[in-house]
């Protein structure tokens, strides 16, 4: 075992009451441990008296790490009250990290299920053009800082801003006035259609009254970024002859999104991953939290340990996503082929209305009217269609 680290609160005492009423519970089992009364124990002695109170072997890794703790000068020997706080410290830090990872457990679901929810309204809504880029695609460009700029102006000194270029559109930033270090943290947007060519990036120097002095320039081929995550980079400029020594680089946010149904195929991949690795880390200390209590097993209540704060896994919330999934992913397929969809409306409006010489069934005439008179109306959305298949379902079941 290796004890987690939970940092201590400021300004608050690092032992709770629920760490002193266990040294409290502890201690009187532990005075059957020091027979000749020194107050001294070896490693060896606990060891013995936790694999008796346990009826078999006690964990040596998990003995051994606590006895190392409290073991400052490393003569083997600790005193009773010495290994009882680090065994109920050992017990604390434990209990505190399976909180916290519970807390985290909780907040990823729950940006796992709004990546899902982007997943599924982006597979009904993208379209993907010729060049294999979808409709919308963007490239966006923090502009962080610039470091060691070449000195342009007679002061030493330089009035850097910065020149972007992306498939035929041109932005700039502002100008620092004196600064071979500029920081501009300015955001910029380009709307990309191929996605096949370069971003150009130019820093110049500002000269009022003639013309503005070149700083350096660094080409950044944008399909470097096509794996649509968030680059964070240092690029060196060079000069208009790549040969010659430049000095200076940009520091730059890079992040260009072509599918957003890939990319957030690949977030709730990479949020899965997250909460799988916490849950295993859960389960872990759970088992070592379990080492730690069973030789005291009948001093300290399995009720302690902190209930999870994530909500069970329960059938009709399973049921109730995989539904969600299928009204606006499969469904509004249909939904959007208007042909298809009116020919089911008028199928749906000439049975119903058969139907009323046979029983009542003024249910379904009343969907179908419903229905005819929104579709007149225009007012169609995926929203609007998982409402009414809803309603047709309920209505058969009925």
């Amino acid at each position: 075992l290796v004890l987690p680290h939970v940092r201590p609160s400021i300004g608050q005492s690092p032992v709770t009451g629920l760490m002193q009423d266990r040294y409290n519970q502890l201690i009187k089992e532990f005075k059957a441990i020091d027979v000749n009364k020194d107050d001294k124990l070896t490693y060896e002695e606990i060891y013995r008296f936790l694999s008796e109170k346990q009826g078999q072997n006690f964990d040596e890794s998990l003995c051994q790490e606590l006895f190392a703790k409290m073991d400052k000068n490393k003569d083997s020997v600790v005193t009773t009250d010495e290994f009882l706080w680090s065994y109920v410290d050992a017990e604390d830090l434990i209990m505190r990290r399976i909180r916290e990872l519970k807390q985290e457990l909780e907040a990823n679901n729950k940006e796992l299920q709004k990546v899902k929810k982007n997943l599924v309204e982006a597979r009904t809504s993208e379209k993907i053009n010729k060049f294999g880029v979808m409709e919308g695609s963007v490239l966006t460009v923090h502009v962080i800082e610039a470091q060691n700029l070449i000195p342009m102006d007679r002061t030493g000194s330089s009035d850097p801003y910065v020149v972007l270029e992306c498939e035929g559109k041109k932005i700039q930033t502002r100008y620092i006035p004196q600064d071979l270090n500029p920081v501009w943290d300015e955001v910029f947007t380009f709307m990309v259609t191929e996605g096949t060519g370069d971003l150009k990036v130019i820093v110049m120097d500002y000269d009022k009254g003639s013309e503005d002095d070149f700083e350096g320039e660094v080409n950044i081929p944008i399909n470097i970024l096509s794996d649509q995550m968030k680059h964070d980079q240092y690029f060196t400029l060079v000069g208009k002859e790549p040969d010659k020594k430049w000095q200076g680089r940009i520091h730059l946010g890079l992040q260009w999104v072509w599918s957003k149904v890939k990319y957030y195929e690949s977030l709730a991949e990479q949020w899965q991953e997250t909460i799988d690795a916490d849950a295993q880390e859960v389960g872990y200390l759970k088992e070592q939290l379990e080492k730690l209590r069973k030789p005291f097993g009948h001093i300290i209540n399995p009720q302690e340990l902190p209930e999870s704060s994530v909500k069970p896994y329960r059938l009709e919330e399973t049921l109730a996503g995989k539904l969600d999934e299928f009204t606006k992913g499969k469904l509004s397929i249909v939904a959007y082929s208007s042909p298809l969809f009116a020919l089911v409306l008028f199928s749906f409006l000439v049975l119903s209305s058969l139907s009323m010489f046979i029983r009542p069934d003024f249910l379904d005439l009343s969907i179908g009217i419903g229905a005819l008179m929104f579709w007149v109306l225009n007012e169609e959305s995926v929203e609007w269609y998982r409402k009414l298949s809803f309603a047709l379902a309920f209505s058969q079941i009925w």
